[in-house]
């Protein structure tokens, strides 16, 4: 991501105050740094993917947010952010009454992505920020 230049290990050192990060790297060429749970936020990950010159390049950071009930968590949650950010960009209907996706442009490449949670059996919803995916 250009203009994104926050290494892991500055990450960790300016992150340390929120609680314990841990490193997961399940293949050399992928870090993700997985912050600790504090009230709604189940967990926040910042990825980094290997970048060709034995370091590391800034992919993203997802927050995973725990709620009673999903559904109303997530209209709250776009509204909120809706309210900061205008319009969202796109919304993306996911099939079989599952909650939808919906994405907000910020500042150069970067998009913000509201929705639930892509891990399998995870009742959560993540707020994303990162390089457009191929989404909508």
């Amino acid at each position: 991501m250009e203009g994104l230049a926050l290494k892991p290990d500055d990450a960790e050192r300016q992150l340390a105050a929120l609680g314990p990060w841990k490193r997961e790297q399940p293949v050399p060429e992928v870090l993700t740094l997985v912050g600790p749970a504090s009230g709604i936020l189940q967990r926040s990950e910042l990825s980094y993917s290997a970048d060709g010159k034995k370091g590391w390049a800034f992919v993203g950071a997802s927050f995973f947010l725990r709620g009673s009930d999903p559904a109303a968590s997530l209209k709250a949650v776009g509204e909120l952010i809706q309210a900061k950010l205008g319009k969202p960009r796109w919304t993306h209907r996911n099939a079989g009454g599952e909650l939808p996706s919906t994405g907000w442009k910020l500042s150069g490449r970067l998009e913000l992505v509201l929705g639930k949670s892509p891990v399998e059996g995870e009742n959560l919803l993540v707020l994303s920020i990162s390089e457009p995916q191929g989404g909508p």
